[in-house]
């Protein structure tokens, strides 16, 4: 029997959270949002050194959990 390649897929956990747009308005602060966009890219820089492409970048799937911590979904 043929065996069929191996389709390798991630699991990702369930994240509360509110949307990056949303949480931004809640600071006041301009270094405050210069700190989540930092986050953000930071971010960005660590899945793209292990090779991976988020192809869905949007207000939607980045979340700000309860710790503040900016938290890439879907």
């Amino acid at each position: 029997a043929k065996r069929r390649p191996i389709q390798p897929f991630h699991v990702l956990e369930y994240v509360e959270g509110e949307k990056i747009t949303k949480h931004s308005k809640s600071l006041f602060r301009v270094s405050d949002r210069i700190r989540l966009f930092q986050d953000v890219l930071e971010l960005l820089d660590s899945i793209h050194e292990f090779g991976y492409l988020h192809r869905n970048l949007s207000e939607e799937n980045l979340l700000v959990d309860r710790h503040g911590r900016i938290r890439l979904i879907d």
